[in-house]
């Protein structure tokens, strides 16, 4: 009895020793493998950033002036043009500024004057009859007087027209005091023209056109 305890004894003891000569033989065998961790991202390089050109400056364009306005432009000088010299008892006639015709005419008598200024031809007449706009009474006064051509430059009623009852124009033709419409006398304000002139000036004429009446 004493003999089988001793085998069994010496049994275990062989397989104890033997087991710690197996774990010496193999060191792997007795160590876990590491943990692994738990979502643990793996390491990656940031990307450089791209290399950003310099900046270069660019000149604005240069702002192109407005242009200035003209307080006072001047006005294109008319096509046509007519003007009556008191002085001289003439009338002229410009087209873009030529003088394209010029005539002797008769101007008002002494009490009885062509207004002077700017005027323009703002009514026509043909075959028309003048009549007085002063009553019989009135120094001023004149019979009824037919004329063939008149521009009416004045509304209250200064015209050019011909004359059939005059035989004088020109200088002189209003030097003498006493009833206007005498061939000496000079008008009442109108500006008496030659027929012929007359004419020619009412077809050649518009609506519009300037009258200069100067001294």
């Amino acid at each position: 009895m004493k003999r089988l305890g001793v085998s069994i004894l010496g049994l275990l003891l062989a397989l104890s020793f033997g087991t710690q000569l197996a774990l010496a033989a193999d060191p792997t065998a007795a160590t876990p493998p590491p943990a692994s961790p738990v979502l643990a991202a793996s390491p990656t390089s940031a990307p450089s950033p791209a290399p950003t050109a310099p900046a270069v400056a660019v000149p604005a364009p240069a702002a192109t002036p407005a242009p200035t306005p003209n307080p006072n432009p001047t006005p294109a000088p008319p096509a046509k043009q007519i003007v009556v010299s008191l002085s001289q008892e003439k009338l002229f006639a410009y087209e873009n500024g030529n003088l394209v015709g010029q005539s002797v005419v008769t101007t008002g008598g002494s009490m009885t004057r062509t207004p002077l200024g700017t005027f323009s031809v703002i009514g026509k007449r043909s075959n028309f009859m003048m009549h007085s706009p002063w009553p019989e009474d009135d120094w001023r006064w004149y019979a009824d007087s037919w004329v063939n051509y008149a521009l009416l430059f004045e509304p209250s009623g200064y015209f050019i027209h011909d004359a059939p009852w005059r035989h004088n124009f020109g200088p002189g033709s209003n030097a003498q005091a006493g009833t206007a419409g005498g061939d000496f006398t000079g008008t009442h304000g109108c500006v008496n023209v030659p027929f012929n002139f007359e004419r020619d000036l009412y077809n050649w004429a518009a609506i519009g056109t300037p009258v200069i009446v100067t001294a």
